[in-house]
């Protein structure tokens, strides 16, 4: 029997949802003719093992809309709530499949070119991957799989873009300064998840925003259809609220990270790198309310 309703049916409980698969042949094929193209450049074969046939990359949808911020707290991209959220449902139930020797989790693997070249989407020019069915709104997990299954054919189309560029246009400090191509060194979400110490002309930009930017995002025309899903529910003012993490009170830094990371997760609540952005925040705030 397929492993393929197995796969859909833990989908299908975590959100809604489109699955593509395609064979690693394929895949293969592809690179070894298409040696110059950039999303050939990307793609490795590093945890592709012989005995794997092939890939699904599962696309989750979630809403992008922000909820209302409260005065004095800090803002996050929905991105991250919801990707949080469907971890927690997906991964113990694909962990539990996994051992069966039927799939392996890929977590290393340029998810962006595969989901190109297995139709899950197209390149944006702000380089995110969009559809017409959830534009750019959804989180990606690809999943090696180790049988033969009905396999969909490659999309040999990177981009419908057209003439379009209003996410260029939108991007505050110019990190699209390339069509299809992000500038890190000019994301002002580059600095937030890895920090490295912010250009002070990018400080004033990020506002109240802890993780995330989604500017261009916001613009894109693919994204103007409405959400089926409920939004990120308002902000729980004591968590996202910058003076907690800005007093000097009886918790360290480090005992206020597990209630952020219950909505961000562990990868984005890391103490030192919040303590920076809060700063950050914390001026722009303050510099907000003298104006």
């Amino acid at each position: 029997m397929s492993i393929l309703p197995d796969i859909k049916k833990i989908a299908d409980e975590t959100a809604p949802n489109l699955i593509k698969s395609i064979k690693i042949e394929d895949i293969r094929h592809w690179k070894e003719i298409n040696k110059d193209n950039p999303i050939s450049q990307h793609l490795d074969f590093e945890e592709f093992d012989h005995e794997m046939t092939g890939v699904s990359i599962i696309a989750f949808h979630y809403n992008l809309d922000y909820p209302i911020l409260p005065d004095g707290c800090m803002s996050i991209s929905p991105y991250y709530y919801f990707a949080n959220k469907y971890y927690k449902h997906y991964n113990p139930l694909l962990q539990e499949l996994a051992v069966t020797g039927r799939i392996k989790i890929l977590k290393d693997t340029h998810l962006k070119s595969l989901a190109n070249l297995s139709g899950i989407g197209f390149y944006g020019k702000n380089s995110i991957i969009h559809n017409e069915l959830f534009g750019s709104r959804f989180i990606m997990i690809a999943l090696g799989i180790y049988e033969e299954i009905e396999w969909d054919g490659l999309n040999l189309v990177m981009t419908d873009c057209g003439s379009c560029q209003l996410c260029i246009d939108a991007c505050p400090t110019q990190a699209l300064n390339k069509p299809y191509k992000l500038d890190r060194n000019q994301c002002l979400r580059h600095y937030m998840l890895t920090g490295i110490e912010v250009p002070e002309i990018y400080k004033s930009l990020m506002t109240d925003r802890l993780v995330g930017c989604d500017l261009c995002q916001k613009v894109c025309l693919k994204n103007s259809k409405k959400s089926q899903i409920d939004r990120m529910p308002d902000y729980d003012q004591e968590v996202f609220g910058i003076n907690r993490y800005m007093e000097e009170g009886g918790l360290t830094l480090n005992d206020l990270m597990p209630p952020l990371a219950e909505w961000v997760g562990k990868n984005y609540a890391r103490a030192n790198r919040v303590k920076e952005q809060c700063n950050i925040i914390y001026n722009n705030i303050r510099k907000g309310g003298e104006q």
